[in-house]
């Protein structure tokens, strides 16, 4: 027995001592025979790629792709004679696209430094390195925990760049905060043992050919990892779900199909749906860019002038992009059959399955008198029941857009879609105005139909023409480069009026362009950044903006503070926006500290959390008498707080979050230095003095901390200091703009007063003013004393209270209005039946139009007077009395709710084009408004 005993132990023995060879002499999964064996001291792992064996493989991705070339080629390397070179063709869904190269397990440690050797023909491809946690198992899949660190990103197109990824030990330290920060009941998190075990290039850039060549791979500081219980991979390459997402790309525009199957798009009430999947439209108006282009800028639908082509839609089917554009058939004539008016020719070519709605303009009128009456909305049913009843064969059936000027509630029974285009940038209409208008036309339309709303991206056409008549001179000072003319909004008022509108309820957003936006200039790179930093924040938030239920605005601790609380099933978002006084004409600092909110009716169960490039972070909340405060230490222009006890909802939006981080503080980083420079070129030559140098510096300051923090992958941090950059730049303008424009009634009684850039151009228009004086009163029956005076020279009067129900208007020349003389003008909006009368109007009950008159060629100036007396402040309306001219537009316009007494309205403007000019006093509020003694003086040189 004991023989047998012996014989056992031996065989057992043998059997652990030839195990431990054996697995002491095969190689580790994933292991790469091109490094050394790894030691006790710290060495430095190096691949130069000398020897025509690759080492780097496909690690799949989530985008579509083919490999069409992977070898070693001599010539063009980074070091030595060879480097490793990827040809592939990708698609448009996903954004990633991985290339791996396995490793032993080596330690982390914050000395630990990978670097490669990167060159492609386009820029974004970024480093990764995946780091397992051997003492901790993630509860999800039972296998050991991993995190996946970023490094550098490539942006040197065709020319070698070297990719590292710094203090791995910190950013994974980082990550685990992070992820303790936003998972209730976290698994304990044990780092002890941390190892590296796979590089990772995302080399997804877009869709198309991608050419990526590598070369001289370097580990240094390289400590062997003695335990490594491995992650389970598929053929020892890191699994494809595991993989982060590469910054600065957006997934496709929105989760819905991009099949060959029809689309099916449907309007369930105000939500907009393809496929049954809830779609937020971020659309922007094609100026020629490519499709491609528009997509990388983070827009998901393309806004026509004409239906795509079978071309257009096949690529756009690739970017997973959406058209909105007129019907292919002419809409001129509703009375015959639409059948006959299609052309096969024309429409042979023409693709349809990418539509998302029907643009129809304007409500059809004919003629002046036709629009101004009754029979308009009777036009735009017979339009409608027209379209509708085009057969399926020569378009799909789609939601009807339409843009009314007027009778927003009729035309609301008759369209799908309802857009409105109203812009207070450079506007005496402040954005807390616009907010309440918007709401308030939200009410007035019927059956909840959705409002979608035009957001301006450049300054509007009719104020930059008056800019840019003064800049090119005619008299004036020469154009130079001091008096260019600025093209594009700040980012602070883009974002206003991007919030503001989905604060007010907009279901939908049309981003306005009247020039490309594919320019290398600075104005355009500009409005590229701007307009792709709005769309990468509202692509956060799409999911909840897309299916909101309700939105209510609640006031905060600071008066210029408010917040739009979105409710959705199981979460609220929290929308807080900085509203400073004049922000339409310039953002100031946009910033508070020390900012409360009461929300009301939150569950008890719901906590609170911060939405920061890093993902949620818990936000401080107490529960009080009347719900639950917010306290926010400190409150950018914009910020999103969510409120919900659903950890799914907190991960997917950490997650989101996390992916666009590097993006969003690269670009906030860039914007933050054109706009320095943009306050630079405004100062000229002349050095900056006194606090101007020390603000400016401050900005200086902030903005090297955030590019650190970049290069850290501190993207939080970089984020933050990037704004607080351009705070200091933004109190100077402030006080600039102010300082330059004090001696004004208004800003807009001058145009170049209504932006900070275009000061410059108010000093040569003042400077030429100043040597002019008025003319001969141009506009006859201007004193307003004779009836048929004012109809023998040209005067209008237009009522439509009659489409208005409820409402009564009228305007009467009477005694009471005389400011000189006998009698002025009376106008006068009263609510006859209270219950039917809207609580604001969206259309002028009462309007008077002067005569039209020439003034001079274009280059002259002309001033407009007229006296104003509104004995009591008018009501329900953030219009007033508005006073335009045809010259300048809307945008320039006069609004005036109430006076002291009698008061005089004067303002200048420049004459832009050959055609003549008339003046527009129109009523949208309820009370009574008396004017006098209006007139339209050229200004003349004065004699030497």
């Amino acid at each position: 027995m004991k023989f047998y005993k012996k014989i056992l132990k031996f065989l057992l023995s043998f059997f652990v001592v030839s195990f431990f060879f054996l697995k002491s002499g095969t190689a580790v999964e994933g292991e790469n025979p091109h490094l050394p064996s790894a030691t006790n001291q710290p060495v430095t792992w190096v691949d130069d790629h000398e020897t025509p064996q690759t080492a780097w493989r496909d690690g799949g991705g989530d985008c579509p792709h083919r490999i069409l070339l992977h070898q070693r080629q001599r010539g063009n390397a980074m070091t030595g004679e060879w480097a490793e070179v990827f040809q592939m063709e990708c698609g448009a869904e996903g954004n990633s696209l991985f290339l791996v190269y396995p490793l032993r397990p080596v330690l982390v440690t914050n000395e630990l430094l990978p670097s490669v050797g990167v060159r492609a023909n386009r820029s974004g491809i970024q480093l990764l390195a995946r780091v397992v946690l051997p003492r901790t198992r993630d509860p999800q899949t039972g296998r050991a925990m991993f995190f996946y660190l970023r490094g550098g990103t490539y942006s040197t197109i065709q020319r070698w760049q070297k990719l590292r990824i710094d203090a791995l030990a910190s950013l994974l330290s980082r990550e685990v905060n992070m992820l303790r920060q936003r998972t209730k009941n976290a698994p304990y998190i044990n780092t002890e043992g941390a190892y590296m075990d796979y590089l990772v290039i995302n080399a997804w850039c877009g869709p198309g050919r991608v050419e990526v060549a590598i070369d001289s791979m370097e580990i240094s500081a390289v400590l062997e990892a003695k335990t490594v219980p491995r992650v389970e991979t598929v053929s020892g390459i890191v699994p494809v779900a595991d993989l982060p997402t590469k910054e600065g790309t957006f997934p496709p525009a929105s989760p819905v199909q991009t099949t060959g199957k029809k689309n099916v798009v449907r309007l369930n009430q105000w939500m907009l749906t393809v496929n049954e999947t809830p779609i937020f439209v971020r659309a922007i108006r094609h100026r020629g860019e490519s499709l491609e282009f528009l997509h990388r800028l983070g827009f998901n639908t393309v806004w026509l002038a004409s239906p795509p082509t079978q071309e257009m839609e096949a690529e756009a089917t690739l970017l997973n992009l959406w058209f909105i554009s007129p019907p292919p058939v002419p809409l001129e004539n509703p009375t015959v059959d639409i059948s006959s008016l299609a052309e096969p020719s024309a429409l042979a070519n023409l693709g349809y399955n990418r539509i998302l709605a029907w643009d129809l303009g304007t409500p059809p009128a004919v003629t002046e008198s036709e629009f101004r009456s009754q029979t308009s909305l009777e036009k735009a049913r017979q339009l409608v029941r027209w379209i509708q009843d085009a057969p399926e064969s020569l378009f799909p059936q789609r939601p009807l857009l339409v843009c009314p000027e007027k009778n927003l509630r009729g035309n609301s029974g008759i369209y799908d879609i309802l857009l409105l285009n109203r812009n207070p940038v450079n506007s005496t209409q402040d954005f807390v105005s616009y907010g309440l208008w918007f709401r308030q036309m939200g009410n007035i339309v019927r059956d909840g139909r959705p409002l979608w709303s035009v957001v301006e991206t450049e300054h509007p056409p009719l104020l930059r023409r008056q800019w840019e008549q003064v800049a090119r001179g005619d008299g004036l000072t020469p154009i130079s480069e001091k008096n260019s003319v600025p093209a594009t909004l700040p980012l602070e008022q883009l974002r206003l009026m991007t919030y503001s509108t989905i604060m007010a309820g907009s279901r939908g957003l049309l981003f306005e362009s009247s020039s490309r936006l594919d320019g290398n200039d600075q104005e355009t790179l500009y409005r590229q950044k701007s307009l792709t930093l709005v769309n990468t924040e509202l692509l956060l938030l799409e999911q909840w903006i897309s299916q909101g239920e309700t939105f209510t605005t609640i006031p905060s601790s600071l008066a210029h503070v408010v917040g739009a609380v979105l409710g959705i099933q199981h979460v609220r978002i929290l929308i807080p926006l900085c509203l400073e006084p004049f922000s339409q004409y310039v953002p100031g600092v946009l910033a508070s500290k020390n900012v409360e909110f009461l929300v009301r009716g939150l569950p008890a169960t719901y906590q609170c959390w911060n939405m920061t490039p890093d993902g949620l972070v818990p936000l401080v909340h107490k529960r009080v008498t009347g719900g639950v405060r917010l306290e926010l230490e400190e409150l950018p222009q914009v910020s999103t707080l969510v409120l919900t006890q659903n950890s799914i909802i907190i991960n997917s939006l950490s997650q989101r979050c996390i992916r666009f981080a590097p993006s969003l503080a690269r670009l906030m980083g860039d914007i933050a230095e054109l706009r320095m420079r943009y306050f630079l070129q405004f100062h000229g030559t002349a050095p900056l003095q006194g606090n101007e140098a020390m603000w400016y510096e401050r900005s200086r300051h902030y903005l090297e901390i955030s590019r650190k923090a970049l290069e850290k992958g501190e993207y939080t941090e970089a984020y933050w200091q990037a704004q607080r950059a351009m705070r200091p730049i933004a109190l100077m303008e402030q006080r600039l703009w102010q300082y330059h424009t004090a001696s004004l009634s208004s800003p807009n009684a001058c145009p170049p007063a209504t932006s900070f850039r275009s000061l410059p151009l108010l000093k040569v228009w003042q400077e030429a003013v100043g040597k002019r004086t008025r003319g001969a009163n141009l506009l006859p029956a201007g004193d307003l004393e004779s009836v048929p005076a004012m109809v023998q020279a040209g005067w209008k009067h237009f009522q439509n209270d009659y489409e208005i129900p409820g409402v009564a208007a009228r305007a009467d020349i009477v005694r009471d209005a005389a400011k000189e003389g006998s009698l002025g003008l009376q106008m006068e909006v009263l609510a006859t039946d209270i219950q039917m009368a809207p609580a604001m109007l969206d259309t002028p009950p009462v309007r008077l139009r002067s005569p039209a008159v020439r003034v001079g060629p274009p280059g002259t100036f002309y001033q407009v007077e007229a006296w104003v007396n509104i004995p009591r402040k008018l009501i329900n309306s953030v219009d007033g009395l508005k006073i335009t001219d045809t010259s300048s537009g809307e945008v320039l316009a006069e609004r005036i709710l109430e006076t002291n007494g009698w008061q005089k309205v004067t303002y200048q403007r420049m004459v832009t084009t050959e055609e003549p000019i008339s003046l527009d006093f129109s009523l949208t509020g309820y009370g009574k408004v008396w004017v006098d003694e209006v007139a339209l003086f050229p200004l003349v040189e004065m004699a030497p």
